[in-house]
């Protein structure tokens, strides 16, 4: 299977120790078209190494738990102990309910009304402390036993809950107004919209070209009457500077800049070949409270 995965990203401090993993954190990221890991040193709160794998040709999570298996025997690192273990998973099957209203046993009920279950779906639910609410999601029952089976002791989330958190968190008391961020992928995007360090606006949307991504964005901020001339949007993910999405939002929204990788740990040098707005919820995960 290991034809349908293609290594994107390889970047390890030379002083990397592998006989100390245990000593160290573990993040991984997965999604219908990738597979990424980062690995933290909590004692001196400096990332180390950095992988990013593209998977081909997958339409469901049963499909990606069957190249986990392949995945996690071609990486030095992946099979190592570590003192944590931290997964996120990407779907837009989510949704948020305040604390207050949030009833597990109509969890499933509740996202039904809004997406149809995958063959095999489950929900899941993360409590987000800033926000007060639960984000319940789907997940699949076999991604959830692979996990299981070669992470055991993995905390696992959905990535909307990371980054609504982590963008709360860096927003907290700094009275920034209205900010926009858009977390950009290949066929989906998330836009998150916060107003005085509350969330504002939380949803994904899917495009196959720039003109159905800038659609939703300036439907979105139409809604929200915000005014493109002059709303700060800052970008995060896998976007390119030269590249048709970014291309087409700077022709509707004057003020677009890149976001940076989360401040309060060390990088090292190895991160400089990395975009800074790229992998921001993978190296965001560690510092959630969730």
């Amino acid at each position: 299977m290991l034809h349908r995965v293609k290594l994107t990203t390889s970047v390890f401090d030379k002083a990397f120790n592998r006989e100390a993993s245990q000593y160290l954190g573990l993040s991984i990221q997965l999604s219908l078209n990738g597979f990424s890991f980062c690995v933290l040193d909590p004692a001196q709160m400096k990332y180390l190494a950095l992988e990013s794998r593209e998977l081909n040709n997958s339409t469901n999570y049963q499909d990606i738990s069957q190249l986990i298996p392949e995945i996690v025997q071609s990486s030095d690192l992946l099979g190592l102990p570590y003192e944590s273990i931290k997964i996120i998973i990407e779907t837009h099957k989510s949704t948020l309910i305040p604390h207050p209203f949030f009833d597990p046993l109509k969890a499933k009920e509740n996202l039904s009304l809004l997406f149809n279950p995958g063959k095999g779906d489950s929900p899941s639910d993360d409590y987000l402390p800033l926000l007060e609410a639960r984000n319940v999601w789907f997940v699949n029952d076999e991604l959830r036993k692979t996990i299981a089976r070669f992470f055991p002791l993995a905390s696992v989330h959905h990535h909307g809950s990371v980054l609504i958190e982590s963008l709360l968190a860096s927003s907290k008391n700094t009275d920034q107004g209205i900010g926009v961020y858009v977390y950009v992928r290949k066929t989906w995007f998330d836009i998150v919209v916060l107003k005085d360090d509350k969330l504002l606006f939380y949803n994904s949307f899917r495009y196959t070209a720039g003109e159905d991504f800038i659609y939703y964005l300036i439907y979105v901020l139409e809604q929200l009457n915000l005014d493109p001339e002059s709303i700060m949007l800052r970008m995060l993910g896998e976007v390119l500077r030269i590249s048709e999405i970014y291309d087409i939002t700077r022709k509707y929204v004057r003020n677009v800049s890149f976001g940076d990788r989360p401040a309060g740990f060390r990088y090292s040098y190895v991160f400089d070949q990395i975009p800074g707005h790229y992998y921001f919820n993978l190296l965001n995960h560690y510092h959630c409270e969730l």
